[in-house]
Formats: C-alpha cells, sequence, structure tokens
C-alpha cells in the first residue's frame, strides 16, 4: 500500500471506509475503553442513513433523575472530524440534541465551563488531532488529511495512541460523583 496515491487508497470502490473505522474504533475501545461499561457501538457509515460512526461507555448513572451521563467518541458525515465528550441518556434515550437547562445543570454538577459550538448537546468536549489535522473518519470537503493516513500502518496506530491521549485529557475533566 505504500506508495500509492492517495486517491486510490481512499477510494471507497477498492477500499472500504466502514473497515477503516470499525478497525479505528475497535483499537481504540482496546486501548481506552476495555474497562468501561460500553453503552453502544455503531459505526457502519456505509450501511445506515445517519451515516455516523459513535462508540459510548457509560460514566455515571442517574446523576438526575432518568438522566444518565456517557462519554464518547463519534463522528458523523455531517461533521467527520472525531470528537470525544460527555453527552447524556434521558430517560433510557441517547440524547442527539440537547436540553440546554440540563446540560447547564449537569456542567454545573460536575465543575466544567464549555463555550464550544455545539456545547448544548456535551457537557464538555474535544475535536481529536493528528499532526495539527482534525482526525476524520471519512473522506470530505475533497480532501483527504488524515483520512488517508489511516490506511497507512504505521500512522494508523499512531493517530489511535493520539486519540486514546486526548480522550483521556477530556475524560478527565469529570469525575464521579
Amino acid at each position: 500500500m505504500r506508495g500509492e496515491n492517495p486517491v486510490t487508497i481512499a477510494n471507497p470502490n477498492e477500499h472500504s471506509p466502514t473497515d477503516i473505522i470499525k478497525k479505528f474504533f475497535a483499537a481504540f475501545h482496546e486501548k481506552f475503553g476495555k474497562k468501561l461499561e460500553r453503552h453502544f457501538t455503531d459505526y457502519d457509515f456505509d450501511k445506515r442513513e445517519e451515516d455516523a460512526a459513535h462508540v459510548a461507555y457509560m460514566f455515571e448513572r442517574d446523576v438526575t433523575p432518568g438522566v444518565s451521563v456517557i462519554f464518547e467518541m463519534n463522528a458523523d458525515k455531517h461533521d467527520p472530524s472525531v470528537l470525544v465528550g460527555f453527552g447524556m441518556i434521558k430517560s433510557g434515550q441517547r440524547v442527539n440534541f440537547g436540553d440546554k437547562e440540563i446540560v447547564n445543570q449537569l456542567r454545573e454538577h460536575y465543575g466544567v465551563e464549555e463555550k464550544k459550538a455545539w456545547s448544548e448537546w456535551f457537557i464538555c468536549f474535544d475535536y481529536l488531532m493528528y499532526e495539527g489535522e482534525e482526525i476524520k473518519l471519512i473522506n470530505s470537503d475533497g480532501g483527504y488529511g488524515n483520512f488517508v493516513k489511516l490506511f497507512d500502518p504505521e500512522k494508523f496506530d499512531k493517530i489511535v495512541d493520539s486519540a486514546v491521549e486526548q480522550a483521556q485529557l477530556v475524560f478527565a475533566r469529570l469525575k464521579q460523583s
């Protein structure tokens, strides 16, 4: 695979993006989440209408009545950059669009301040970076960036290690009560 044109490597007709996404999530889980209770995993970009990849771990159940906190890593077709952060489950369902009042209560509970875009969806989060670029799990915006690097076995391992280190920093921002 070395020396191949990045366009050829990232061509979905020759290599399935889903395969590399599954490999990335499995490697992340092996290094990061093995000791955590996995809440759900879903990473078939090419088999779901939503075109999203997620892995989520239960962080704390019933922080407030009916609301549990999860730590998740995800990306989707609308925002293919991988992010890690704390979201919530409300009445047993993952909350995709935040409840600003509950998110603010949870931030106060955990002593977290978050001012990024999408901050009403997550208690706190960060985009994962590698070599000064956001890690993306699909080819987007006509550029290959870190997506094509995932096909290189040496870069793949370095990207996973970098993702785990960054996820640990975000994970450390909240302490279970």
